[in-house]
């Protein structure tokens, strides 16, 4: 890691320990938090597909549902990340950026009846889960 780098670090965790804390940023990094807000977003529409509320999705519509979050990768940030410069409002950008990859005959389904701390909230939960299970307990287990 450069000098410059370091001197500009906000704090020693992205200065000179950022080497070592890289598995964190796979886990808390903004990549992980928008794609774990994709993922109760994505969540949220199928559980309303199971009330029938809004009708049902088509087998493709399903596809693309199912699809986005294997395929969630930094052009998909970038373009959640240029919706929000529009916005100024992350959650928001993540329901727009849905709305347009997932071209649903009724886009209304995606983020109804939530908040943007019910988003929040669960995406934040999501990313300590996923630190335990892929971080903290195989170095737990190691001991």
């Amino acid at each position: 890691m450069s000098l410059g780098f370091q001197a500009t670090a906000l704090s020693p965790l992205d200065g000179r320990y950022a080497d070592k804390l890289a598995p964190l940023r796979e886990c808390f990094g903004e990549l992980a938090l928008v794609r774990e807000r994709c993922r109760v977003e994505i969540a949220h529409v199928l559980a309303l597909e199971a009330t029938g509320l809004f009708g049902t999705l088509s087998a493709e519509e399903l596809a693309r549902v199912h699809g986005l979050l294997a395929d969630f990768d930094l052009e998909a940030f970038a373009r959640v990340k240029a919706i929000e410069a529009e916005t100024r409002h992350d959650v928001k950008a993540v329901e727009y950026f849905l709305r347009e990859r997932l071209e649903l005959a009724n886009p209304n389904r995606i983020h109804f009846g939530l908040t943007s701390e019910d988003v929040n909230n669960l995406a934040h939960t999501s990313c300590v889960s996923r630190y335990r299970e892929t971080v903290l307990q195989p170095v737990l287990g190691a001991l």
